[in-house]
């Protein structure tokens, strides 16, 4: 696995650009000045991801794509990351997806700091902290401000992934 330190994360990119190696493989992780951590994903089939999405990435092939609300299933798709780009990703495209540091996540209305947090039931791809189950429990992800209303809100991974029993 290589490690890359100033890449640019929010840019898309395509095939075309991955094909002529404009863009590191799949898999690569990077680093920026502030000290949040990356890794280079493909936008699976029928997806659209935007900036702050919670994201399943499969650790084989390193393919995102949006998790709908509820208990995860074991699998190489339970580990998490936050999308970061700067317009809608459709299937195909090439994002960076933050792992660590502080970022921004998509989350649901009054969704509280430093409580525990899970897939949001009305919004794919947006976290909040009313559980269903505790198995929908996400680990690693924290909100660092209360999310005013529903949308971008303030937060620190530290390598996010569904807690499954």
């Amino acid at each position: 696995m290589t490690y890359i330190v100033g890449m640019d994360p929010g840019t898309q990119y395509t095939g075309d650009d991955f094909l002529k190696g404009k863009i590191p493989a799949l898999g690569t992780r990077g680093m920026d000045a502030q000290g949040r951590e990356f890794v280079m994903c493909l936008v699976g089939a029928a997806q659209n991801v935007i900036n702050g999405h919670l994201v399943a990435i499969d650790g084989v092939t390193f393919t995102i794509t949006v998790p709908a609300g509820g208990p995860a299933a074991p699998g190489p798709a339970n580990i998490l990351g936050v999308a970061r780009t700067t317009v809608t990703a459709s299937a195909s495209a090439y994002i960076w997806v933050q792992r660590y540091g502080i970022g921004s996540v998509q989350a649901s209305a009054s969704a509280l700091p430093n409580a525990q947090l899970a897939m949001s039931a009305a919004t794919a791809g947006f976290v909040d902290d009313t559980l269903a189950t505790a198995s929908a429990l996400i680990e690693g992800l924290m909100l660092t401000a209360t999310a005013a209303a529903s949308g971008i809100t303030a937060c620190f991974l530290s390598y996010p992934r569904f807690c499954v029993s």
